[in-house]
């Protein structure tokens, strides 16, 4: 049987079972996410996915292998994204050579392929790692591939042999590199750069009325929900990572359409058909909504002159990727110390709400001993924004929100205390290695504020 014939009846054809990766602590906004793109992908299917939320991730039960790929192209807070090629009981080694035997190895390998492997096992009768691993090569060797190492270059393609329980999985990961690795930064300068799926995690949590262009190809009327912010400011920008994920969040800017190769892509089955009218199709729709949209102004502040300097290019690179003429934000780039600065006297005065991502410059980029202080310090100037909004005008429920990301409970108190007119939120995840408290802070709504 010819390869086509195979990815017809063995990809194509049946229903798959795939399995999604998140980063600590941020499952919760994958399975929002999910929510929201699983009812209105537009890959023709027959079957309707189930979802099972886990806290890595996700599980996506009987979805076509083809709207699997459009998953790989659109989502923004996964990590990867795992088809599930085999799947057994293993209640012994022996049973490991049954569950390689199951996988048609010539549909996602070539002859003479380097294939990454992972071993993860977990409360299960066969635990020695070592020993799946060699078992996994022994097969791989005997289908004409040769096993390396997961994280090694150069490879076709990486799989991960997982045994939960004495059950037993193969899955092969689609996306490649990891997802949040979206493309559009071509160089960084910061000591701890934050992730983009942590970012859009971050964006999502603190403004989840904003809209996000995932299920309609068109923007909702402002009726439709609450009003946008009118203008973005982010007084610790480094190279603008989250310049970049608020336009994919209020855009629906789908990740596939900056440019990044895929995992699957280099696979011997090779992407689906549909993948490339997906593009077409989600490039077109963006086009509309860019038309359709109302311009921002987003205001991008930092000290360092090298910082800013890449966030402009790497704005210039990132509306290259998307393909738009332009993009319906209007930039200004200050080099200056942010709390030096009136940020009031920054924002246009035809702005009434404002979006406030913060990340300040804890862990190593600034001592230990005067992180609390720094808090206090950006604490009293988002209470200062805060009353200056109020007093621009009636209308907006909602003139401020945002969030900041904490490195301790200390450093999260100094802000809150500071802070004290603003209703606030925390949850956590991980950033390179610290625990993040995640703190999303808004204006209390007009009910509020009169009770």
């Amino acid at each position: 049987m010819n390869l086509d014939r195979l990815v017809k009846r063995y990809l194509l054809a049946p229903a798959h079972t795939a399995w999604i990766y998140a980063g600590a602590g941020i499952a919760p906004a994958l399975h929002r996410e999910l929510e929201e793109l699983l009812p209105a992908l537009r890959t023709p299917a027959g079957r309707r996915p189930g979802f099972r939320p886990r806290r890595d991730g996700a599980i996506i039960t009987t979805i076509e292998y083809r709207s699997l790929v459009e998953l790989v192209l659109r989502l923004t807070t996964a990590q990867e994204v795992s088809l599930q090629i085999a799947a057994s009981s293993v209640p012994g080694p022996d049973s490991l050579d049954r569950l390689f035997a199951m996988v048609r190895w010539e549909l996602f390998f070539r002859p003479g392929d380097r294939v990454g492997v992972r071993v993860d096992s977990r409360a299960s009768t066969v635990y020695h790692e070592g020993l799946i691993r060699e078992r996994a090569e022994a097969a791989l060797q005997k289908a004409g591939l040769t096993a390396e190492a997961a994280s090694a270059e150069g490879a076709a393609g990486r799989i991960t042999v997982r045994i939960e329980r004495d059950r037993g999985r193969i899955e092969l990961a689609l996306a490649g590199a990891p997802l949040w690795q979206r493309g559009y930064r071509a160089r960084l300068v910061a000591v701890a750069p934050l992730r983009e799926d942590l970012a859009q995690a971050a964006i999502r949590a603190a403004e989840p009325e904003l809209y996000r262009a995932i299920a309609p190809p068109r923007p909702r009327p402002p009726e439709a929900g609450a009003p946008l912010p009118e203008a973005l400011l982010v007084p610790f920008c480094g190279t603008g990572t989250f310049l970049f994920e608020y336009a994919i969040a209020r855009l629906g800017i789908a990740p596939g359409l900056l440019g990044r190769e895929y995992g699957f892509s280099r696979l011997a089955c090779g992407a689906p058909p549909s993948a490339a009218w997906l593009l077409r199709t989600l490039a077109a729709e963006l086009a509309e909504r860019i038309l359709l949209a109302p311009r921002i102004e987003a205001l991008l502040i930092d000290t360092s002159e090298e910082s800013i300097g890449l966030a402009r290019e790497n704005f210039d690179r990132f509306t290259t990727l998307v393909g738009a003429g332009s993009l319906p934000i209007t930039p200004s780039w200050i080099t200056a110390d942010a709390l030096a600065l009136p940020w009031i006297a920054r924002v246009p005065r035809d702005a009434a709400r404002v979006f406030l991502p913060l990340n300040p410059p804890y862990g190593r980029r600034i001592p230990t001993g005067a992180t609390d202080e720094l808090y206090e310090r950006i604490g009293r100037r988002c209470e200062e924004l805060n009353h200056d909004l109020a007093r621009r005008g009636p209308g907006a429920s909602c003139r401020l929100s945002g969030f900041i990301l904490c490195p301790s409970e200390e450093s999260w108190s100094a802000f809150s205390r500071a802070a004290a007119s603003l209703e606030k939120e925390t949850t956590h995840f991980t950033q390179g290695g610290i625990d993040v408290r995640l703190c999303t802070f808004a204006a209390p709504t007009a009910a509020r504020e009169g009770r």
